[in-house]
C-alpha cells in the first residue's frame, strides 16, 4: 500500500470511513426495529418519558 499524502484530519476521516463501510446499512436495519425506536423515544422525547 502506498503512503497517502494529506493532513492528519483528512487521513483520519478517510480511515474511519473505510473502517465503517456498510455500517450505515446496518444502522438503518437496527433503527427499523420498533423496540429500538421505543427505547430511543422514551429516553429522549419528553412526551414519551414514563412509558414502558
Amino acid at each position: 500500500m502506498d503512503r497517502m499524502e494529506g493532513s492528519m484530519e483528512v487521513l483520519s476521516a478517510m480511515q474511519v470511513t473505510a473502517d465503517t463501510e456498510g455500517l450505515d446499512t446496518e444502522c438503518k436495519v437496527l433503527l427499523h426495529s420498533k423496540e429500538v425506536l421505543a427505547v430511543i423515544l422514551r429516553d429522549t422525547v419528553e412526551e414519551y418519558k414514563g412509558y414502558s
